[in-house]
């Protein structure tokens, strides 16, 4: 009995709130009925893949993290004192650009004679470059952290074998993967130098769509259906009784003139006499 009690008590609660949870939502009479609108379904599905590690933090964000410098967001728009507009912070037509400058101020201590607009150029490109292989040392660090036993430090960076062992098929097969890794299947990556474009391999099928109208589909069938009842013989009548005719041509031609070649060896045969030994003796009937 106190089983029963305490089984009805927990049901009594339970429909309790979850009447109490409908009520909460909104209301609204229908034909002298008040109804409640339910909240949309939702599907909670399990996770397709394993949820992502944490990256290691980069030698800036562990300098930052010591030396406790947080990062400040900067805005996107910088006004520009030349132009007198607002303009992009970074990227294409930003503002207060000194590489827009057609002028360079050259200092008293300094040589007029040097090209000061390449030694521009030359020290962006240097910063370009070192940014870059900034970047690459980050990302081979991460990998040397998360399979030490795996990678070595012999090893170049993306390289899963050395590269003297390497054979020229596998070269090759890297190379035509390589080319078309990019978003437009490689067909506008640009050749090297004496390279021979790999001709694409495999056949490519075509199959019609799985949701098809029903329409398309009830054509289809009824062309099957047409070909099959149809009294029309699937084998041209006529052109197989030309290739017969042809045929028979051929074994008549054939047989005469095997017949016309026996019989010339066979009258042959009857007039010329053999020699047996030192006699002349012709051949008996």
């Amino acid at each position: 009995l106190e089983r029963e009690e305490e089984i009805l008590a927990r049901t009594r609660d339970n429909v309790q709130y979850l009447f109490n949870n409908i009520w909460e939502l909104d209301r609204k009479v229908v034909e002298d009925a008040v109804v409640v609108k339910m909240p949309p379904v939702v599907f909670r599905l399990p996770r397709e893949k394993v949820i992502p590690k944490k990256k290691e933090p980069t030698r800036w964000e562990l300098y930052a993290q010591a030396k406790g410098i947080k990062k400040k967001k900067k805005s996107s728009k910088v006004y520009d004192k030349v132009a007198k507009e607002w303009k992009p912070t970074y990227g294409y037509n930003r503002g207060n650009n000194d590489d827009d400058n057609w002028v360079i101020e050259i200092p008293d201590n300094k040589d007029p004679m040097i090209d000061y607009f390449g030694e521009r150029e030359e020290l962006k490109k240097e910063r370009v470059h070192k940014n870059e292989l900034q970047r690459l040392r980050n990302i081979k660090r991460q990998t040397r952290r998360t399979d030490e036993n795996m990678l070595d430090a012999s090893i170049p960076l993306g390289v899963s074998k050395d590269l003297k062992d390497r054979t020229r098929h596998e070269l090759v097969n890297q190379m035509s993967r390589a080319r078309v890794s990019t978003a437009s299947v490689g067909k506008f990556q640009p050749a090297i130098k004496n390279e021979k474009v790999p001709k694409n391999k495999g056949i490519k099928r075509k199959f019609e769509p799985n949701e098809a109208g029903i329409v398309n589909e009830t054509e289809r069938y009824k062309e099957v259906l047409d070909q099959v009842i149809s009294k029309k013989p699937l084998v041209n009548e006529g052109q197989l009784a030309a290739n017969s005719s042809t045929k028979n041509q051929r074994k008549s031609k054939k047989s005469t003139h095997k017949s016309t070649i026996h019989r010339q060896q066979y009258f042959q045969s009857k007039i010329k006499p053999r020699k047996l030994g030192k006699k002349m003796v012709k051949r008996k009937k």
